[in-house]
């Protein structure tokens, strides 16, 4: 057990308690184990994503509706959102953007969450977006479609296998 322990310690995008219980992986954690301004509701249960974007992708992973809640940055507002697996189906307030961080792969592999998903964020105008990101360089803004888009192809670039054997 010690050593599977640790193996499963290494893994990026993995994190344990202190019993060793996993209570995050890539994207999602059980929402006392990570306290995120980002959380979802899916099949009765309270989650926390550790950016906005987990909150785009892990409804078709998961194949379930989610009902999101989001805090920006800097009180700059409340972003809510209704994910099926299929689409987004629900955007508030509608002129919502997200920012987005091209991930260093090396920075990534360290910390996730502190290279990456701490600039990755939903904000309730383009204006307050980009107030935002004027102040955290290489970030830049995208449209609440563009960005379940991109959590889209992220998915079926990830896990095209699943996908095509659930549609055989």
């Amino acid at each position: 057990m010690e050593t599977l322990n640790r193996i499963v310690q290494s893994w990026p995008g993995v994190f344990s308690d202190k019993q060793h219980r996993v209570v995050g992986y890539w994207g999602l954690s059980l929402l006392a184990a990570y306290s995120s301004p980002h959380t979802l509701r899916m099949s009765g249960q309270r989650l926390s994503a550790w950016s906005a974007w987990d909150t785009l992708f892990l409804p078709e992973l998961a194949g379930h509706t989610a009902e999101v809640e989001s805090a920006s940055p800097g009180d700059a507002g409340i972003v809510r959102l209704t994910i099926t697996p299929q689409q987004l189906e629900r955007v508030e307030p509608v002129a919502s953007q997200m920012s987005v961080l091209v991930p260093n792969a090396q920075e990534m592999q360290k910390n996730v969450i502190t290279s990456f998903c701490h600039f990755v964020h939903f904000f309730p105008s383009q204006e307050t977006g980009e107030t935002w990101a004027g102040k955290h360089p290489g970030t830049f803004l995208v449209s609440m479609q563009e960005a379940h888009t991109l959590a889209r192809l992220k998915n079926e670039m990830q896990y095209r296998d699943v996908f095509q054997s659930k549609r055989t």
